[in-house]
């Protein structure tokens, strides 16, 4: 079986909100159909599905700002982990994000999983100690 990565399409977002949470992804306030289709509609983000015989089985998210860029959301299924597929996505969302010029990758990983720190590790960044995120809501959740 071969796995394809493919851009998201409207169709695959309930897909992805139903992945994210039975994969136990930390939950976002942008966790929703409208951010999701947004997401779509902007010009320099995509998002990335990993999917083999029209099951998904992982999602990344790409952004570029003209400035940085990020990776986001890099959900993979349960029982599809550990199958090279995280390492796909993010080849991929590194291949869009250098032809799009850009320099320098942010990711963000929440503190305590180890696991999650020790797959970006390994995939060649390195752990900025230098900066602490703060957030600000702009509209109510």
């Amino acid at each position: 079986m071969t796995v394809e990565i493919r851009e998201a399409v409207r169709a695959d977002l309930a897909d992805v909100l139903a992945l994210w949470r039975t994969s136990e992804a930390a939950e976002s306030a942008t966790d929703d159909q409208g951010s999701l289709e947004r997401l779509l509609d902007h010009p320099t983000s995509d998002l990335l599905l990993a999917v083999e015989e029209g099951e998904l089985l992982g999602t990344l998210i790409t952004a570029w700002d003209g400035w940085r860029g990020g990776l986001y959301r890099l959900v993979v299924a349960p029982g599809s982990r550990r199958a090279g597929l995280a390492s796909s996505l993010v080849a991929e969302g590194e291949r869009r994000l250098r032809e799009a010029d850009c320099r320098r990758i942010s990711i963000l990983v929440l503190r305590g999983h180890e696991h999650a720190a020790g797959f970006w590790t390994a995939t060649g960044y390195e752990l900025d100690e230098r900066l602490d995120r703060y957030i600000k809501p702009l509209l109510p959740e």
